[in-house]
C-alpha cells in the first residue's frame, strides 16, 4: 500500500494549526501496522504566466507500507 503525502509549510501556519498538523501525522504513523519507508520524488511542473512557460521543480513525498510478515 502506498500513501502520497502532501507537503505543508508549517512556518506559514498559526501555532495551533502547526500542532494540529503534527498531531494528525503522528496519529497516522501510530495507526500503521507494519514497517514503512518514505520516498521523495522530484518532479517538474510547467507553469504558464504572461505568455511564458516556466518549469518549476517540486518534491512529492510518499510512504509505502510493507504488509508482508517479517520472519525473525
Amino acid at each position: 500500500m502506498v500513501y502520497e503525502l502532501r507537503s505543508v509549510n508549517l512556518a506559514s501556519l498559526a501555532e495551533k494549526e502547526q500542532g494540529s498538523v503534527l498531531d494528525r501525522f503522528a496519529s497516522f504513523l501510530d495507526s500503521l501496522t507494519g514497517p514503512i519507508s518514505f520516498h521523495v520524488v522530484q518532479d517538474d511542473r510547467e507553469v504558464e504566466s504572461i505568455g511564458a512557460v516556466y518549469r518549476i521543480p517540486y518534491r512529492r513525498s510518499s510512504c509505502g507500507l510493507n504488509l508482508r510478515p517479517r520472519l525473525w
